[in-house]
């Protein structure tokens, strides 16, 4: 009955589990009361646990690949060469 219940539960939360896959964590609902849902990734591990707020049901499972934000955004110029900081002085 354990496979039952998590093809089940997988189904129920599997709007939220394509968003969080996407790259698109924020602003979820739980499936079940419609209440905000926290996403929390381990990058050790891989694996993502999604977790209702209200009615503390969840789902933790391991995604192919976890999106994260990117730490910074550099335009025009490698950020690894630091032979174009210097220029013009």
């Amino acid at each position: 009955m354990g496979d039952e219940a998590d093809d089940e539960a997988a189904m129920m939360w599997q709007n939220v589990l394509d968003e969080v896959a996407s790259g698109r964590p924020r602003n979820l609902h739980c499936p079940y009361c419609e209440k905000e849902v926290a996403v929390i990734t381990d990058e050790q591990t891989r694996r993502t646990r999604i977790t209702c707020k209200d009615c503390k049901r969840f789902i933790e499972v391991k995604l192919a690949e976890v999106w994260t934000p990117p730490t910074s955004t550099t335009i025009g110029g490698n950020p690894s060469n630091p032979s174009n900081k210097d220029k013009g002085k």
